[in-house]
């Protein structure tokens, strides 16, 4: 199935009121656009460039700007990462990247296991051992350790947007020898939280919808840390 037909309408769509986060929007304008541009990506992108494609046919179906709504299946089939940084390359990543003040927002992403998204701009409501911040679905409020609130205290600002964080980080472990993504300090502070805590509190922590959502999550990774066994 082509979705050639109704790409046309895709600023019209995205233009129009869906009740969507910012956010959500992006995502949106995001995936469409790639999509116009260079077609379907042979990475897990283009589970996400499905739904996207989807829902704008569904939309132009409803407002009589097409004859049907045929939904292209793969929209569910991507491969969960289960990338995490062992001890030696959290090390490097939370002493050595530069320059300062993205060092700081680095170690704050690991040490409250944030998403970059709701932190990568230093515009957040400290509370002491909480910050506010806007997130996927609205606002958050995020629990901060002793080593978070240090990041805070020493007082160096920052202001990234998800191109420039992501462009920045990228560089940092190419120099460092290191392969891996923002989002994967997240991944190891769940990782890590939930041997130390458990399942229920990360999950928490984390600020998912449910535990469920972190099993799905972090159960292969879980599965291969089970002691040796014998049937």
């Amino acid at each position: 199935m082509s979705f050639e037909h109704v790409i046309p309408f895709k600023e019209q769509f995205l233009a129009a009121d869906h009740g969507w986060s910012p956010n959500t929007k992006g995502i949106y304008e995001k995936s469409l656009n790639r999509y116009a541009l260079d077609g379907f990506p042979d990475t897990n992108y283009r589970a996400m460039i499905i739904r996207c494609l989807n829902r704008l046919s569904k939309w132009c179906f409803e407002e009589g700007l097409t004859d049907n709504h045929r939904p292209m299946v793969g929209g569910n089939k991507f491969t969960r990462k289960t990338r995490v940084f062992s001890d030696d390359e959290l090390k490097k990543i939370l002493t050595l990247i530069t320059p300062l003040h993205f060092q700081e927002m680095v170690r704050f992403i690991y040490y409250t296991g944030a998403r970059q998204c709701e932190v990568r701009s230093y515009d957040f409501e400290n509370h002491g051992h909480y910050i506010k911040a806007k997130s996927k679905g609205g606002d958050r409020l995020i629990r901060t350790n002793r080593q978070a609130q240090e990041v805070l205290e020493r007082g160096e600002k920052w202001k990234y947007t998800a191109c420039t964080a992501s462009r920045a980080f990228r560089d940092n472990m190419k120099r460092l020898g290191i392969k891996g993504t923002l989002h994967d300090l997240r991944r190891t502070f769940g990782l890590r939280m939930i041997k130390k805590i458990g399942i229920y509190e990360t999950s928490k922590l984390l600020g998912h919808a449910s535990v469920q959502t972190t099993e799905n999550h972090y159960a292969p990774l879980l599965a291969i840390d089970v002691d040796d066994f014998v049937l």
